[in-house]
């Protein structure tokens, strides 16, 4: 098929002739670069965070694509090449991009992996780009978001999704054929995270705490300890922690549980409401929702702040 968007024949006569150094300059020439506002600029290298003064080891290795935000330094390495040191937090999104992802899917988790503990601190405002309305940020910490891109891979979507869950990956973008699967990765984390400081709360006698949140935080707890549900809702009885209605999920139904009441199903229940969510896009459409998702992390971080005077602490 023809993409207006990369501007050329998405078949395998193109995708057969490129190098992967060629196709990393390609997928930044002629995709992003040409579809987003030009104040982001585009690079290679390392990420690390604030914390690497402590930790040596708290570097990403060389990210195939860097998305920067405009108002951050970066810094070049004396390898030269082009290749930049960029603090987590001048960071918009991160890419990497292989040639066939299901041949080399252990780099591309490998990375991951090396990229997930970094963390940026962020605050200020944003513009939720659903809705139009201003966002306020407290300083909080977050995962940078990472999407791998393979020029060729797996050839079904409920592939591509399986490979997403279990990985610290945000997205997998398949170029041949057209699939886009996707999660609410650092939504979830930043869920669990609230949930466990009211859990914490909780469990220092604070009678304010959100029963609910406590909540779902234990019952996480308790997934990590028992596979077996009838056993976590044994235990969620004989503490008696209650839920008063969760639906974190597009038309689904309220599940409303009160302290006795567990059981294995609505544990089971419990749990689907409170994982992390993935979906999948198949043609054009996965195409189109890739370009959206990776313009909204970047224009999020925008137009927040942070002070880099931490990296020299």
């Amino acid at each position: 098929m023809r993409s207006p968007l990369l501007g050329q024949n998405t078949t395998a006569e193109l995708l057969s002739s490129a190098s992967k150094g060629y196709e990393r300059e390609t997928f930044i020439a002629l995709f992003l670069s040409e579809i987003l506002p030009p104040i982001y600029r585009f690079g290679t290298g390392d990420i690390t965070d604030a914390l690497a003064n402590h930790d040596s080891s708290r570097t990403s290795g060389q990210i195939d694509i860097v998305i920067e935000m405009p108002w951050a330094p970066s810094f070049p390495l004396p390898t030269g090449g082009g290749i930049r040191l960029y603090p987590a937090e001048a960071v918009g999104t991160a890419i990497e991009v292989k040639s066939n992802i299901a041949a080399q899917w252990c780099e591309v988790v490998k990375k991951a992996r090396k990229l997930d503990p970094l963390r940026q601190q962020l605050g200020g405002a944003s513009i939720d780009q659903r809705t139009g309305t201003v966002c306020v940020h407290d300083l909080e910490e977050a995962p940078i978001p990472l999407y791998a891109v393979g020029y060729e891979g797996w050839q079904t979507p409920e592939v591509v999704l399986e490979r997403l869950h279990g990985t610290p990956l945000d997205g997998i973008l398949i170029v041949k054929p057209l699939i886009f699967a996707w999660s609410d990765r650092r939504e979830h984390l930043a869920r669990e995270a609230e949930w466990k400081a009211v859990l914490a709360k909780k469990r220092h006698g604070d009678e304010r705490a959100n029963p609910t949140q406590a909540s779902c935080a234990r019952l996480l707890e308790l997934q990590q300890e028992f596979p077996d549900p009838a056993e976590m809702a044994a235990r969620m009885n004989s503490e008696l922690y209650s839920i008063g209605s969760i639906w974190w999920r597009d038309q689904e139904p309220r599940l409303q549980i009160d302290p006795g009441a567990w059981h294995a199903k609505n544990v089971e229940q419990a749990l689907h409401l409170l994982s992390m969510k993935t979906d999948v896009m198949q043609g054009l459409p996965a195409l189109l929702q890739f370009v959206a998702i990776i313009h909204r992390e970047v224009a999020k971080r925008a137009t927040m702040t942070t002070d880099l005077s931490r990296y020299a602490t």
